[in-house]
């Protein structure tokens, strides 16, 4: 069994599993804070548009259509 400490590197992983150490591959670390952070806020943001788009066409793009109609029933 591998007891695995985070931010070990690639050393522990390939000696347990008896292979070499990659030299030209970065160790991953995309759950470090920094980019957890970046995926939640573009998700967030995502669904910012996506309400926003909704919005639009639920709200404004009606009211912005029954404009002239309106303006032409009061002239």
């Amino acid at each position: 069994m591998l007891e695995y400490k985070l931010g070990s590197g690639w050393k522990p992983l390939c000696e347990f599993l008896g292979k070499n150490v990659p030299q030209d591959v970065d160790f991953s670390r995309v759950n470090d804070a920094e980019t957890l952070s970046k995926g939640v806020n573009q998700a967030a943001m995502g669904d910012n548009m996506e309400a926003a788009k909704m919005v639009l066409l639920q709200w404004v793009t009606p009211v912005a259509a029954a404009g002239p109609g309106l303006y032409a029933y009061r002239e």
